[in-house]
């Protein structure tokens, strides 16, 4: 996933190569590890390089074992939001620090987070969830399955204040910025 804001580009991926103390990592510039994993615990180590004109810092975040790197970041002023499985993490992306996280309860596993009305919407397993510009949980909604499709119907789409669902019956649902079933 490539990200871009000003002379700041962005590239996340999984580094699979990670691994806790070991001379055979490739270099980095800052380790990001909240949650206290070690090595014996099961994680995703995920690779954040923030490249200017004139530098490239390469940040190692250790995370929930669960998430792609599609669709898991959105830039905000100065912030890079990411969310991975049931934690939100935010970096400064000027200073390469983690500013805050928070494990949000979820039911089933979040996939991606994007910007919505005046916060953040998290499109998860069995769950949507909007979250205030603050990270506060404002609303969630759940269908009668999960919100994934076997077939090439996007199962997920924001259109302005609507978000279009459909679930793995094939059920249709539009919810409004409000968390409200409106079609």
């Amino acid at each position: 996933m490539i990200l871009k804001n000003g002379n700041f580009k962005i590239k996340i991926s999984e580094d699979k190569t990670f691994t806790f103390n070991s001379t055979d990592n490739k270099p980095f510039d800052v380790l990001i590890n909240p949650l206290n994993i070690n090595r014996s615990d099961y994680y995703k180590a995920f690779c954040i390089e923030i490249e200017t004109d004139c530098s490239l810092k390469r940040l190692i975040l250790v995370g929930p074992p669960f998430g792609s790197t599609k669709d898991i970041a959105i830039i905000n002023d100065n912030n890079l939001i990411m969310y991975i499985d049931t934690t939100l993490f935010v970096i400064d992306y000027h200073e390469a620090i983690l500013k805050f996280y928070k494990v949000i309860l979820t039911f089933g596993t979040g996939f991606s987070i994007y910007k919505f009305c005046d916060g953040y919407i998290i499109y998860g397993e069995l769950e949507i969830i909007k979250l205030s510009k603050n990270f506060n949980v404002e609303w969630s909604f759940s269908g009668k399955d999960i919100f994934v499709t076997d077939n090439d119907t996007n199962p997920f789409l924001i259109e302005g204040e609507l978000i279009y669902l459909t679930d793995w019956n094939g059920d249709k649902y539009i919810i409004d910025n409000s968390g409200k079933v409106v079609g």
